[in-house]
């Protein structure tokens, strides 16, 4: 009995002092808005759907949030390259999707965009997306690019690409050069292949002929291409190769200028 009025009194001091001094306790606070709990969520629910697996699911809630801000999520892709984002929206409509896809391993953007057409199942907004493949259209100029021709699902080399677009190419016009594993079979394998997709064979002294039309050699460096390919020794390899940085072309163009001088 001693105990329970030993309790009874603390309880009644611990009540008095409440009493007392209750207007100097300040309320507890969190940055500038009063602590809450949170509410319900009431901003759009994103999740990125890759096959039958649902993955990185990203909300928030209405509290004292940016819903403005840049949600980043972090998702390997398959070898599709693609995947579908799913939005389950509350309050807040989606009428547009603006998204941004990194290469995090390089560091380099793959592809910025913004989508308003959405499909739709019962209850979720969904865009699909696939990384789109790289072309040769995308690589700049004077790059080299390693990777494999196929033909269907069939590997039929490993090799190097060069691109070089116009005008800094030799014919002043875009060209593309596959280095590829020496030998007959793959070789033809490889130039049928892109015959097939379209492309002809050059006719004998085309690629000199369509420079000297675009204006990018004159016809005495025209003419020592030949001379270039079929010197059998040192000396008409210079000459020819002389020839061809204009010292044939220099020369005459000094002795015209003396002739119009003199005229």
């Amino acid at each position: 009995m001693k105990h329970v009025y030993k309790f009874i009194a603390l309880l009644f001091i611990f009540g008095f002092s409440i009493f007392i001094f209750k207007d100097e306790i300040p309320d507890a606070t969190a940055g500038k808005t009063i602590a809450t709990s949170l509410q319900d969520s009431t901003f759009p629910i994103i999740s990125l759907q890759l096959g039958k697996y649902t993955v990185n699911t990203i909300h928030g809630y209405s509290s004292e949030l940016d819903s403005g801000n840049i949600r980043e999520s972090i998702t390997p892709l398959d070898t599709s390259k693609s995947f579908q984002v799913k939005i389950t929206e509350n309050e807040t409509k989606i009428k547009k999707l603006s998204f941004e896809l990194r290469d995090i391993l390089n560091n380099k953007i793959i592809e910025t965009n913004t989508l308003t057409a959405f499909d739709s199942d019962k209850k979720d907004k969904i865009i699909k997306l696939k990384e789109k493949k790289k072309t040769i259209y995308d690589c700049p100029t004077h790059t080299v690019h390693y990777g494999f021709v196929v033909d269907g699902m069939e590997i039929v080399d490993e090799v190097i690409v060069i691109i070089m677009k116009a005008p800094r190419s030799y014919t002043r016009e875009d060209t593309v050069e596959i280095n590829c594993h020496g030998g007959i079979l793959v070789t033809n394998k490889i130039l049928n292949l892109v015959i097939k997709n379209g492309v002809r064979p050059a006719d004998p002294g085309e690629f000199t002929k369509r420079a000297f039309l675009n204006g990018r050699i004159d016809l005495a460096q025209a003419e020592c291409v030949i001379d270039i390919i079929h010197a059998k020794n040192d000396f008409a390899l210079k000459s020819s190769v002389s020839q061809l940085n204009g010292a044939v072309s220099d020369a005459i163009s000094d002795l015209r200028g003396k002739i119009l001088h003199e005229i």
